[in-house]
């Protein structure tokens, strides 16, 4: 893709501008999906939800009655699941999202229809990067979201998060701090996390956890003076917990 958000994530700062309004909403449904690609998104590592099944037991009822002087057999027991070495998601399990947004939160609507939380002093706007949306406190502008959705591409969610990280790793400012394979709500789930400095010399912080879903990569993503950044990781913490896609 010509635009990577990985190649613009450290780039992209708006500075003291403050960002457009958008309407607030504590429980507004998904809009429905457009098409683009993130061909390198960039951001980091961090925060993961995954699912497991546990051990069920199931009881078959006899069809017929017993003979006389015979003991029925005991309950069937169902074999326990995850087996040894198989994915911890099951196929038939329901991912749950927490109702309603937490405490200081509101619930908003980005790009291809994901919805998250994001503090209630934050203003989303329009970023450079296409198919995302920026939020930040305009009163405190350090701390900055990014959040949205693009048409995925054809390689895997890894190996397109891990190009983006190896052409970062050209700049010798360029620090990785991790990058990992992981899940969301059971789906599979890349995060990244760097430090670098933006277009005007400011280092920053950043974490991206991304994820891929009815052919969409979705992206959230926190950024921060690497000071600030112990503010800035339970907001991506709550960004995920509570982010729904269509």
């Amino acid at each position: 893709m010509s635009d990577p958000l990985a190649a613009n994530i450290a780039e992209d700062e708006t500075g003291d501008r403050r960002p457009p309004v958008s309407n607030r909403e504590r429980a507004r449904r998904s809009t429905p999906p457009g098409s683009l690609w993130f061909a390198a998104t960039a951001a980091a590592i961090g925060v993961v939800v995954s699912l497991c099944a546990g051990l069920g037991t199931i009881y078959v009822p006899q069809l017929w009655p017993a003979a006389a002087g015979t003991t029925p057999p005991p309950p069937a027991l169902s074999s326990t699941w995850p087996l040894s070495g198989s994915p911890t998601r099951s196929t038939t399990a329901t991912p749950t999202v927490p109702s309603g947004p937490p405490t200081g939160f509101y619930r908003h609507t980005g790009p291809q229809g994901l919805v998250t939380v994001l503090p209630d002093s934050f203003v989303p706007g329009s970023g450079k990067v296409k198919g995302t949306l920026v939020a930040k406190d305009p009163a405190d502008p350090d701390v900055e979201v990014r959040f949205g959705g693009d048409q995925q591409g054809p390689d895997s969610l890894l190996e397109t998060i891990t190009s983006a990280a190896n052409a970062e790793a050209a700049s010798p400012e360029y620090t990785r701090v991790a990058l990992t394979s992981t899940t969301h709500q059971g789906l599979p789930a890349v995060e990244w996390e760097f430090v670098k400095p933006n277009a005007n010399g400011a280092v920053r912080h950043t974490r991206a956890h991304y994820w891929r879903a009815n052919g969409v990569e979705y992206v959230l993503l926190v950024t921060a003076p690497p000071a600030r950044f112990p503010d800035a990781a339970p907001i991506l913490a709550a960004m995920t917990r509570y982010s729904e896609t269509p």
